[in-house]
């Protein structure tokens, strides 16, 4: 009987090594970052403890420590026009945090972001870049949920905020709360502020 259980085990074992083995390889071959990209999340990640919702925030900016430190050195951020934007929304999504358990802060924050995102999203789409315009904001929001409690608190106010109506303004300069080095006049067509709206909606949650 043990005889006949043997190959059994054995295969089970081998099925379970080829599984792992799979797995590892995949996350692998995920990991597209380049050497200078690993020592900045690296050097990120460091600064970040993830104890708390809020997260880190020294200079009491309302931007997290760990997020700030990125956009000051991350090669995407090629102009102060986008570096502005960019810290604008990060405030954004650690206020839609502090404020998940108060619909109308909540609501009130939610809205902000969306502004912020548009603001952003524009001079990015304005501007010449040589990478993914929508890569800046989908690493914020990625190191601003980082963990489950802090995309939790996101969660919460998502759904104070569902039905919400975000801004519509078209051009950066409108959109934008701060004075803008650069000129981002160039106005969409009603048939680029579709795909851009359906484009970049998907990653603003």
């Amino acid at each position: 009987m043990n005889l006949s259980m043997e190959p059994t085990v054995k295969n089970k074992k081998i099925l379970i090594l080829f599984i792992l083995l799979s797995i590892l390889i995949s996350c692998l071959k995920d990991d597209q970052r380049t050497p200078a990209e690993k020592e900045m999340d690296r050097q990120v990640g460091m600064i970040d403890d993830r104890k708390t919702v809020l997260g880190p925030d020294n200079n009491n900016n309302g931007v997290r420590d760990d997020i700030e430190y990125w956009i000051n050195h991350a090669p995407q951020i090629i102009n102060k026009d986008i570096k502005q934007a960019a810290m604008w929304y990060a405030k954004t999504q650690r206020d839609i945090q502090m404020h998940s358990d108060d619909k109308e802060k909540s609501i009130k924050a939610m809205s902000e972001m969306d502004t912020a995102f548009s603001c952003l999203s524009m001079i990015l789409w304005e501007t010449k870049i040589d990478f993914k315009e929508d890569y800046i904001y989908k690493k914020i929001i990625e190191l601003s949920e980082n963990t489950r409690k802090r995309s939790k608190a996101y969660s919460r106010a998502d759904l104070h905020f569902a039905g919400q109506v975000g801004p519509s303004k078209n051009f950066a300069d409108e959109t934008c709360y701060f004075e803008l080095e650069g000129s981002y006049r160039k106005r969409m067509t009603e048939k680029e502020l579709k795909r851009w709206y359906k484009k970049h909606s998907k990653g603003n949650k």
